[in-house]
């Protein structure tokens, strides 16, 4: 895997080390870890023409809060602003995962100027 001041992996090994084989890759703005046939989204940009397709639903760059709230109420209901390098103020949603006190990762779901912008995947080392 190239270099990365990272430490956390999602293909990471029990104990817990990473196959030097594994790699990031770059499109758009988005950051993919991959790993053998696998795949995982680290970061992604919502572009132009880059979409998510989750449940059915196409998220994408004109995707606006109040369409993230028909399916994430309780996310939505808690949005703040987080100084993002580069970026200024942006909206932030977070979407946890799984049992909260065993797990503390989860998404972050950033807007700008009102419309979904990109999201990352974060895991507390």
């Amino acid at each position: 895997m190239e270099h990365e001041d990272r430490c956390a992996y999602a293909f990471q090994n029990i104990d817990p080390t990473k196959n030097l084989q594994d790699k990031f890759l770059y499109k758009d703005g988005s950051r993919f870890e991959n790993s053998k046939e696998k795949v995982a989204i680290d970061e992604f940009k919502f572009t132009k023409n880059n979409f998510i397709l989750y449940k059915g639903i196409t998220f994408n760059a004109s995707t606006t809060i109040a369409q993230l709230q028909e399916i994430f109420p309780n996310a939505v209901q808690n949005t703040s602003i987080m100084k993002v390098y580069g970026e200024g103020e942006l909206q932030m949603i977070q979407l946890k995962e799984g049992n909260y006190e065993l797990y503390d990762g989860h998404i972050n779901i950033f807007l700008k100027n009102g419309k979904l912008f990109f999201m990352q995947w974060w895991l507390p080392c």
